[in-house]
């Protein structure tokens, strides 16, 4: 059974990190393979692989795979954010900050709420 001890040993930033270089690395890769197959031309070494044009569909559909596979990385490392800021939440007894960029509100209108709290909060204000 999971308990919270073992979520607090986890170094969920660094694991975060850690995946969004992969998908980084998996992005350049795939990268470089398109511009490789859009010039057709390919000096191979001593011993490797000489790509024929009908290899072509094969890296294409490769090609397709990594950079699916960028992508579930990068939402993987999203995700372990997240859980990561969610145990650090749960382990520091406060409830988390309301984050600005998650307010749908403009800045004028988060300060106008609050100075209507402010004046209808003050002794002798009419409600």
């Amino acid at each position: 059974m999971l308990n919270p001890p073992d979520l607090n040993s986890t170094d969920w930033a660094s694991l975060s990190a850690g995946l969004l270089a992969m998908s980084d690395r998996r992005a350049i890769a795939s990268h470089q393979g398109r511009r490789m197959l859009e010039q057709k031309v390919i000096q191979p070494g001593a011993g490797e692989h000489r790509i024929a044009e009908h290899d072509f569909p094969a890296v294409e559909a490769e090609l397709v795979e990594i950079d699916r596979e960028s992508v579930l990385l990068a939402q993987t490392a999203r995700a372990f954010a997240q859980i990561g800021r969610f145990v650090a939440d749960e382990q520091s007894g406060k409830p988390a900050a309301a984050s600005a960029q998650n307010d749908a509100r403009s800045p004028s209108a988060r300060s106008l709420i609050g100075r209507l709290f402010s004046a209808l909060s003050r002794p002798g204000s009419a409600a």
